[in-house]
């Protein structure tokens, strides 16, 4: 398999965040009964550890559980930062006064 330098590890670790950050996303939006947040990241980092076993039986493909440790778990938690995030970015609503 080719690889394209920092681009190559841009794609492939940015992959991985932007990828679970949906995932922990899902299931947030998705919960009815509001788990508590580790129940979430539990699923999450369990997916992500069936995931890099799998890409062991994969040709081409290599194996990490540094993936599962840094990027994978960046994006689990940028998942559950993100309303917090927004809410710091949020401009204020302004009224215009005649």
């Amino acid at each position: 398999m080719p690889t394209f330098g920092i681009w190559d590890l841009l794609v492939k670790k940015g992959g991985h965040i932007l990828g679970y950050l949906l995932l922990a996303l899902t299931l947030k939006f998705a919960d009815q009964d509001r788990q508590p947040i580790w129940i979430y990241w539990m699923v999450c980092v369990g997916y992500a550890l069936t995931d890099e076993y799998h890409q062991s039986f994969v040709a081409g493909r290599t194996s990490t559980i540094i993936d599962v440790l840094i990027y994978d778990q960046m994006g689990i938690l940028l998942a559950y930062l993100s309303p917090r995030i927004l809410e710091l970015i949020r401009i204020p609503n302004r009224t215009l006064h005649r």
